[in-house]
């Protein structure tokens, strides 16, 4: 099985914010026996999110989204 990780939020494409939710993950599905194909970040905007998801749903059977969902207006996760 083969899975991908997209990490929403613009505070993570700087320098001072590490992704440490794709870390924990890929220690979970290398437990399982699942392969992490892709690992991406996307920075608050619709049509970034969504092509990312299109490209990783193309190629993968899973395919796990973190961050872009709170309430803020930035937020757009659920949109894309």
């Amino acid at each position: 099985m083969k899975a991908a990780f997209l990490a929403v939020g613009s505070e993570l494409l700087g320098t001072d914010r590490l992704d440490t939710n794709s870390l924990k993950l890929t220690a979970l599905l290398e437990r399982y026996g699942v392969e992490l194909r892709r690992k991406a970040v996307a920075g608050d905007s619709v049509p970034d999110i969504r092509r990312e998801l299109v490209g990783m749903a193309a190629d993968c059977d899973l395919v796990f989204v973190s961050g872009g969902l709170g309430p803020t207006a930035d937020d757009v996760t659920r949109e894309a």
